[in-house]
């Protein structure tokens, strides 16, 4: 694929809320409801189905922690429009 149809060229930005940050898998991930993609209703769209978020700021540095549940965040999703990757970059304090 090119990077193109990835969506490197067209990264679609985002601020949303930390609904899970215990990542099974302890790799520092976190689900992110994403104002504007997904519905404020979590019967329509549950948290469990929301996909894990990565933090930018490496996950190999031990002193690096996700942030807390209910803090709202900012990133993008790298696949784009498909809206199914995201990569977190900050968070509001």
């Amino acid at each position: 694929m090119a990077a193109n149809e990835l969506g490197f060229d067209n990264l679609l930005w985002f601020m949303g809320v930390v609904e899970d940050n215990n990542d099974p898998q302890m790799l520092g991930r976190c689900k992110v409801r994403v104002f504007g993609i997904h519905p404020p209703d979590k019967t329509e769209v549950p948290t469990e189905d929301l996909p894990w978020a990565w933090l930018v700021a490496g996950t190999y540095n031990a002193a690096v922690k996700p942030p807390e549940g209910n803090s709202w965040v900012f990133g993008f999703f790298i696949d784009g429009k498909n809206a199914q990757h995201p990569m977190l970059i900050g968070s509001m304090m």
